[in-house]
């Protein structure tokens, strides 16, 4: 028999190995969400919907012929209209559930900045912890500590000092 034709567990045995018997499966990754609102939001959304279709006494399998408009919607920013041949039913429960939506992908977009500016600061912390101790090691062109702390006590006195020159009340706001 060929290495090539044996599986890994009759290679593992014919090595004198054995494979542990709890071995898992890898799972399978998540497909990529692609849509401009967090997943929690558009499961609730769901839901709503659901709701909103119960109490006017039509089926839950409805939802999913409003939820192919909302993903248009978030998808490319298209709104159905009469013209698509959308029941009044849908128009009205969408357009009125798309305040909410515009909402939240404004919340989600904001989200995204700051994640990434926290990204962005931190890959600039490590970039410059990385560069200070190249330079320390280099030649010691580092700043001693009592500059800095020196130059801390000089800023605070000066915002200090400008503080009291400024009229009342407006030196508490800084």
């Amino acid at each position: 028999m060929n290495k090539k034709e044996m599986t890994v567990k009759e290679f593992a045995i014919s090595a004198g190995k054995t494979l542990p018997k709890t071995a898992k499966p890898r799972k399978e990754a998540k497909p990529k969400w692609d849509k401009p609102v967090s997943r929690a939001f558009y499961e609730k959304l769901k839901l709503k919907v659901a709701a909103i279709y119960k109490s006017l006494g039509y089926m839950p399998q409805w939802t999913a012929e409003i939820m192919e408009y909302v993903d248009i919607y978030l998808r490319d920013g298209t709104c159905p209209t009469r013209q698509w041949r959308c029941e009044e039913q849908i128009l009205a429960i969408f357009y009125c559930l798309k305040h909410d939506i515009d909402v939240a992908i404004h919340r989600s977009a904001e989200c995204r900045r700051r994640a990434a500016e926290r990204r962005a600061l931190k890959s600039a912390a490590k970039a410059f912890a990385g560069q200070s101790q190249g330079e320390s090691i280099g030649g010691n062109k580092s700043v001693p500590v009592e500059e800095c702390i020196n130059s801390s006590t000089e800023i605070a006195t000066t915002i200090n000092s400008e503080q009291k020159n400024c009229p009342p009340g407006v030196g508490n706001s800084l």
